[in-house]
């Protein structure tokens, strides 16, 4: 019997971002190989008890340069026979690189943001050192084409290290089993008006001050707003006056939440492949949508939502009032959307996908 390779998936930590996310998820799926999670910083998050089952080890790094955390690194790499590294965000890429150059261990890298931030000279020092770190990786996987045909064009490097692999999610947890405004009621949202949800994180570039814009031209809209973050309070006083926009704050039921609703929403001005968007379908919802990033690579125009220019409030208000005038429209963009997520972002295809990859890797 052919040994399963052994992949090590490092990650920055086990916090609740998305990256973090969405590598928890894709570990029940990997039945092809064997998985282990190697964390440098804080391990102890919600996440980990979803990957309980999954052998996994904390470097317990104090910073990036922490060589007693990395000659760790390099015990765990020999002591579980590691076929392959999986990077997932900037410092455990730095930390994979130098693996390959220490012990020949090839590695692949996932790109889940499309810009980097280099707003101050230690942030640049970091984006040029994993640019380095990019160029000694087997391939780097894209979360979009989008995201992948900006990041060649200043990378410049050859096409055969580029390629897309979307991410999936659980279906199972976005089925709507009950009446959409029963559930809102059980939640406790207002049923007297449709409902519009916007999941995301509250700083800048996320679309929340467009949103509030589009509210203060829907009264008869009630706009739910999941997440929380440094412009919490900026946004929150934005909408000072507006009873029709409710802030929900952090909350661990967005899918039951996204079952409540009619629709979701995401006036960003910059996205890479938006997992919201990927739930809503999963829901049953349609989407509205900035064209930016991967947006479009996921809702497909006046098929599965509407897409509509960034920064334009104007044009997110029609749309919505556009969904909510002609239900019969809504509800077969969101089986459409549905369908087209079943068919496409699925966890078993990312792990069918990824699984492959290693295997490609390794061979090389």
């Amino acid at each position: 019997m052919t040994r399963k390779l052994r992949v090590l998936y490092c990650i920055d930590s086990l916090k609740m971002g998305g990256a973090e996310r969405i590598t928890a998820a894709l570990m029940p799926h990997l039945t092809d190989i064997t998985p282990i999670i190697c964390t440098l910083y804080d391990h102890e998050s919600p996440l980990k008890q979803q990957v309980e089952s999954i052998p996994s080890v904390n470097l317990d790094a104090k910073r990036l340069i922490d060589l007693s955390a990395f000659r760790h690194f390099l015990r765990v790499i020999k002591d579980e026979r590691i076929d392959v590294i999986h990077a997932q965000l900037q410092h455990a890429t730095i930390f994979a690189s130098l693996a390959q150059s220490l012990r020949g261990i090839p590695f692949v890298v996932t790109r889940h943001i499309t810009t980097d931030d280099i707003s101050t000279q230690k942030r640049k020092w970091l984006v040029d050192v994993e640019r380095y770190a990019f160029r000694r990786t087997k391939r780097l996987i894209y979360v979009s084409d989008a995201t992948s045909k900006y990041h060649q064009n200043i990378l410049k490097m050859p096409p055969s290290k580029y390629t897309t692999i979307y991410n999936g999610i659980d279906l199972a947890k976005f089925q709507v089993d009950k009446d959409r405004r029963a559930l809102a009621q059980e939640l406790g949202f207002p049923t007297d008006k449709p409902l519009v949800v916007m999941v995301g994180v509250m700083r800048p570039g996320k679309g929340h001050v467009v949103a509030i814009d589009a509210a203060r031209q829907l009264p008869a809209v009630n706009f739910l707003m999941v997440g929380d973050g440094e412009d919490a309070d900026s946004i929150k006083a934005y909408a000072k006056g507006l009873d029709n926009v409710i802030f929900l704050g952090t909350r661990k039921d967005v899918p039951t939440i996204l079952k409540a609703v009619d629709m979701l929403i995401l006036p960003s001005d910059m996205e890479a492949l938006p997992t919201v968007l990927i739930e809503a379908g999963a829901a049953g919802l349609p989407s509205i949508a900035s064209d930016v990033g991967g947006v479009t690579e996921i809702v497909v125009d006046d098929e599965t939502g509407i897409v509509i220019p960034p920064q334009d409030p104007d044009s997110l208000a029609a749309a919505i009032q556009r969904l909510i005038a002609d239900p019969a429209l809504m509800e077969n963009m969101g089986k459409a959307a549905f369908e087209r997520i079943q068919a496409t972002f699925t966890l078993q295809n990312q792990a069918r996908e990824l699984t492959a990859l290693y295997h490609e890797v390794v061979k090389q």
